[in-house]
């Protein structure tokens, strides 16, 4: 008998019993949304600082440090993780976007900066509301029990 031989397509894995499954938890895609966004800020930060003054690098620095180190701690385990991660994609937002209307604004800003700061907005902007979504799953209780 080979692989062939078995059909897997209908194969569900089930939680073991005793566990709740948590219905609206979205911290693997906050934490894919926080990744994605502190590599655009590393690689595009070097092309544009002519555009920022010279005190933004430790600031950028220790900012992609700590949203890779929030994205790497989410987990569904720890839900404090989940409210500092709103919370820091709400400021990536804030600072995020203001960048980008600054940089509208200006009419002497390359238009890559206003484009990467606002790609870069919107990252933290779905982060936001898929780390709001998770928790208001927790706090209106909405689990399954497996034992049903």
């Amino acid at each position: 008998m080979n692989y062939e031989d078995y059909d897997v397509s209908s194969y569900k894995p089930e939680a073991p019993t005793g566990f709740k499954k948590i219905v609206r938890y979205f911290g693997n895609q906050v934490s894919r949304l926080l990744l994605v966004a502190s590599l655009l800020i590393i690689v595009t930060h070097p092309f544009f600082k002519s555009s920022l003054s010279s005190t933004f690098l430790p600031i950028t620095l220790l900012s992609v440090v700590i949203l890779v180190f929030l994205a790497g701690f989410t987990s569904s385990k720890y839900k404090w993780v989940m409210f500092v991660d709103a919370g820091a994609s709400a400021v990536g937002f804030v600072v995020f976007s203001y960048q980008a209307i600054l940089a509208y604004n200006d009419g002497s800003t390359n238009y890559a900066f206003f484009l990467i700061n606002l790609v870069i907005s919107i990252l933290f902007l779905f982060a936001f509301y898929f780390g709001v979504k998770t928790i208001k799953g927790w706090m209106v209780n909405d689990f399954k029990n497996d034992e049903k």
